[in-house]
């Protein structure tokens, strides 16, 4: 339907309503010469503009699960997805021979700790009267070495015997000295006591053999690999009875009570952009919107697409959000605190200049206007209008330049 039949409409509908209402012939008339219309008051107001960007889910923390120490695997995991408590034990490794290296250790804790305590305790009386008779012993076989070469060594000098024979008896009254030198040297410790330099060797021994136990022990608590943190477990690698290196990765745990939107912006809207800013996503598999915070704004653009990648984080408390998922995204773009803003609809494009109609003594005049940001509902004006103007709005696609009109109060829900 073209415009002035929609106006002989419009006409007709005025005075049908004029004649149920009973006014005079006379006044529907006058009436059906204006055109009703609703008005809307210039003025500036908050207006910000969003754009949608898509990216990908991705979580706020994922640790890679591995193991230090080689060895078969006893004890893993089920299945992908499970719920998993940090410190909940997730593989659990065997190795033959780091056990028997901890009882090694283990048992040299205990020598070094009863040597230490003996030392400490010193020599008992038993002791001591053991170490005294095998004194006398010795000395006895020492005096008897003794005499027993002085008389040979007559007796090579007469010639009766060989030097061979003679050096035999030097060498065994050597070996009777050594060993009687050596138990006068223990009896004289055995009743002076330890000294402090021993004890301290002990002491020493002691505390060297406790560190190794001790780091050995931490190397078998790595055996027992839990969880570091709170989430779900992913990408299990490894089943149990496999044999495992050093370092091998066995799964993932992903954290998503937070999640990442990683998302892609042209440096167009990049620069209307900054930390902080509120964002809301949604995905298309979920019929519900996220609060999004702007977190990380790179300080320049990807080298091969000359887009800058954008961090959002996510509440996903109910963890609704999983990694992988694509988002959508969004942004706001543009952000004015005030600023003259219209209804979109009474805007027109005419002939592509966009144009309103201004009310003056209930005259509609046609102006020609320059825009801004755009939403569903409203228009940015940056010139053309003034604030306190007002202009048409209902009713405005059949308003010419100068055509009369009267406004009316726009009812309720229409």
């Amino acid at each position: 339907m073209n415009l002035m039949n929609k106006r002989i409409l419009v006409v007709f509908a005025l005075l049908f309503i004029s004649i149920l209402s009973g006014c005079q012939v006379e006044e529907a008339t006058q009436e059906f010469a204006e055109l009703y219309v609703t008005a809307h008051t210039v003025e500036e107001q908050p207006l910000s503009n969003a754009e949608r960007f898509f990216g990908e889910i991705v979580s706020k923390e994922t640790v890679t699960i591995s193991s230090s120490i080689p060895g078969n695997i006893k004890l893993a995991p089920d299945k992908n997805g499970e719920e998993v408590h940090k410190g909940d034990l997730l593989f659990l490794i065997e190795n033959k021979d780091l056990e028997s290296e901890i009882l090694n250790k283990k048992a040299a804790v205990a020598v070094s700790k009863a040597n230490l305590e003996k030392m400490k305790a010193g020599v008992s009386e038993q002791e001591i009267n053991s170490v005294e008779e095998n004194l006398q012993a010795a000395k006895a076989k020492y005096d008897a070495a003794n005499l027993n070469t002085d008389r040979l060594a007559v007796l090579f000098e007469n010639g009766a015997i060989s030097k061979q024979q003679l050096e035999q008896a030097e060498t065994e009254l050597e070996i009777a000295k050594s060993q009687y030198a050596s138990l006068k040297y223990q009896l004289e410790q055995m009743k002076a006591g330890p000294t402090k330099e021993t004890v301290q060797v002990g002491e020493a021994q002691y505390q060297q053999a406790n560190a190794a136990y001790a780091a050995l022990q931490l190397k078998v608590k790595d055996l027992s690999i839990k969880s570091p943190i709170s989430g779900f477990i992913a990408d299990i690698q490894a089943e149990k009875g496999e044999f495992v290196g050093s370092g091998m990765p066995l799964a993932f745990v992903h954290n998503i009570d937070q999640v990442y939107a990683l998302i892609n912006i042209p440096e167009s809207y990049f620069l209307n952009l900054n930390q902080g800013d509120q964002v809301v996503v949604k995905t298309a598999t979920l019929n519900k919107n996220f609060n999004g915070t702007i977190i990380e704004i790179p300080p320049h653009a990807d080298l091969k697409t000359n887009l800058f990648k954008v961090k959002v984080i996510i509440d996903n408390e109910n963890g609704l959000l999983k990694p992988g998922m694509t988002a959508e995204v969004n942004v706001p773009v543009a952000d004015k605190k005030a600023t003259i803003t219209v209804p979109a609809d009474a805007v027109l494009n005419d002939r592509g200049e966009y144009i309103v109609y201004v009310i003056e003594n209930n005259m509609a005049e046609k102006r020609v206007v320059h825009t801004g940001i755009r939403t569903e509902t409203n228009i940015e004006i940056v010139s053309g209008l003034q604030k306190g103007e007002v202009i048409i709005v209902d009713g405005v696609e059949f308003v010419r330049d100068g055509d009369k009109v009267q406004t009316i109060q726009k009812e309720s829900g229409n």
